[in-house]
């Protein structure tokens, strides 16, 4: 389903060239779970957002679904990261003025659904993640694990192929962190969601069916 090749990125930083990925190739199935370790500076992030169309790599290739998505023009790029991919990052990016339903909904506003379809389609993913009674709260008024549920919720609206999650316990106790995973984890059996996530905590990357170790911007392991 992701086969990434040969990818290279390079990112100036004042005069200075940082080499975060040097020559990464791997792959990953349809339905997997699989872990994206390494250290901070390893390049395990940077190799998330090009998976997510985020930002653009230099050299190499990245195809999803047979797909060559540096080959995409802005739109389609922008419409592909729409509706295959969800994202889930260590801050939950969560607007503080909206409800909990509203900020689920955001991702929808693109595509001119109804209203009444978009809070049917928002309630549907809250529900999944257990916060049906919390719909029009303000993110300030929930814990730190039930704004990431959120965050999760949002990034399931539009029914995404794959996850890609950064960090998404690095700013949560170990028990809330460990139902943010339980949650990860349902929704890849369940839901048969690929979940890529980025960690540098051995206990999250246990979870996963497969780990993929990044070192100084190489894979080292796969």
């Amino acid at each position: 389903m992701i086969k990434i090749h040969n990818i290279t990125k390079t990112y100036n930083k004042g005069t200075t060239k940082v080499e975060a990925l040097k020559g990464v190739s791997c792959s990953i199935e349809n339905g997997e779970m699989v872990a994206l370790m390494g250290a901070s500076g390893s390049g395990k992030s940077t190799l998330l957002s090009l998976i997510g169309g985020l930002d653009k790599f230099d050299s190499g290739s990245i195809s999803i679904d047979e797909e060559n998505i540096s080959e995409l023009s802005a739109q389609k790029l922008a419409d592909f990261r729409r509706d295959k991919i969800g994202f889930v990052f260590q801050q939950f990016n969560l607007i503080p003025t909206l409800s909990i339903i509203e900020n689920v909904m955001l991702p929808l506003l693109p595509i001119k659904m109804k209203k009444v379809e978009c809070y049917q389609a928002a309630r549907e993913v809250i529900e999944k993640v257990g916060l049906r009674p919390r719909e029009k709260h303000l993110p300030g008024e929930l814990s730190g694990g039930e704004q990431q549920r959120v965050a999760i919720a949002r990034a399931l609206i539009n029914k995404p192929k794959i996850i890609l999650a950064d960090e998404p316990t690095g700013d949560l106790d170990s028990k809330t962190g460990a139902k943010i995973l339980d949650l990860l984890m349902t929704l890849n059996k369940k839901e048969k969601v690929t979940i890529i996530i980025a960690t540098h905590d051995n206990k999250v990357a246990e979870v996963a069916k497969r780990k993929i170790i990044l070192k100084d911007g190489e894979a080292v392991k796969l």
